[in-house]
């Protein structure tokens, strides 16, 4: 990064006290977006809208659901990366951490999908106030507010229906009426489902790429 103290989500986990995560369940390039900028592809939907609302109590089970069936898929994708989340205690673990502290800041933004009565995917983000040191940074947009998109995840079998679409118009709407200019998220380099969702069909474009070497 070319910030000092930090500029935004690079990891691949979601933290008990705000998640952190790449869009669409990934560590890889860092992708940005001015709204309304960049041409947007039609995504075809088969399946009525889904109802976007606030994460309540008792979506836990449900939270619980998306986020293994998508750790099912990423550990099959990439086995040295990713993992499959450990069941027992994740339900209650969204519900006593994750919900608690989306519902107790105001900056913070967490929607879930609902198709047929379940959950369907889901998104969290957060407003990222401009860097006070941002006149001797070298990035432009630490001088501005911006939208962090922590997490979006749809389960497997909803994908390509527009349920993703959905979600983060829904955060960038939110992020824009906090007087957000621009919104950034990672997401997995060689992924085949989330990298072209964002640049062909949601109009983001590639910022960065994030190194990894064992040691």
């Amino acid at each position: 990064s070319a910030a000092l103290h930090g500029a935004g989500p690079h990891s691949a986990a979601l933290h008990g006290a705000g998640p952190r995560s790449a869009a669409l369940h990934g560590a890889g390039p860092r992708s940005a977006a001015l709204h309304g900028a960049g041409p947007r592809l039609a995504l075809r939907c088969c399946v009525p809208d889904a109802v976007i609302r606030p994460a309540r109590r008792g979506d836990g089970p449900g939270l619980a659901a998306v986020w293994l069936d998508t750790g099912a898929y990423y550990a099959q994708l990439d086995p040295d990366r990713f993992q499959l989340p450990q069941a027992a205690g994740l339900a209650e673990w969204f519900e006593d951490h994750w919900l608690l502290a989306s519902h107790d800041d105001h900056d913070r933004f967490m929607r879930v999908a609902e198709l047929d009565g379940q959950i369907a995917g889901f998104v969290s983000a957060s407003l990222e106030q401009p860097f006070e040191t941002a006149q001797w940074q070298l990035l432009r947009y630490l001088a501005w507010r911006r939208l962090a998109v922590h997490a979006l995840v749809v389960s497997t079998r909803y994908w390509r229906r527009g349920v993703g679409r959905q979600l983060l118009v829904a955060a960038e709407d939110w992020g824009r009426s906090g007087g957000a200019t621009l919104v950034q998220l990672d997401t997995a380099i060689d992924s085949p489902v989330s990298v072209p969702f964002y640049e062909r069909g949601m109009g983001y474009i590639r910022q960065s790429l994030v190194f990894r070497k064992r040691l």
